[in-house]
């Protein structure tokens, strides 16, 4: 009969049979994070390793993008007409590509005459912030402008 032990990592599962010290990584990273933990025991055990990580055919984690937009404080008044407000884009994309989209604004004139705009824009990889503005045709009132937008998705 053969024992195994079960390990969990970072909900990532590892299975070592007892006798004979062979491991299993259903990940790539978990393969070699073992095969470098066997490279300090012997050099034979860490080519074994690196060669498990390269065949490993293990599920990699799903990568996400998502990003949300604010608006900036820059009305010096409520009442202020402006052509433009300023809003910030907050974004985290682990896709390794950029991604692109859009928000809308929508204002309104000293008659109440609706405005609508957007502005796009791309988010690069990575997590942060970005800047930019949504023109208006018209004047509109600064504080009776939104902006909005958000979304997310797997890459």
């Amino acid at each position: 009969m053969t024992l195994f032990s079960y390990h969990k990592y970072n909900d990532f599962i590892l299975i070592q049979e007892i006798y004979t010290q062979k491991y299993t990584a259903y990940t790539k990273d978990e393969a070699n994070r073992i095969a470098d933990s066997n490279l300090q025991s012997d050099g034979i055990s860490y080519a074994n390793g690196l060669a498990q990580a390269d065949r490993c055919d293990c599920p990699e984690p799903t990568k996400t993008w998502s990003w949300s937009v604010s608006m900036n404080n820059d009305c010096m008044s409520h009442e202020q007409l402006v052509t433009s407000r300023g809003f910030t884009i907050t974004y985290n994309n682990q896709c390794g590509r950029s991604i692109s989209g859009s928000v809308s604004g929508i204002g309104y004139t000293q008659n109440g005459e609706e405005q609508v705009n957007s502005a796009s824009f791309t988010i690069p990889a990575g997590s942060g912030t970005k800047s930019g503005s949504v023109y208006f045709s018209r004047e509109v009132v600064c504080g009776d402008v939104t902006i909005s937008g958000h979304d997310s998705g797997n890459c």
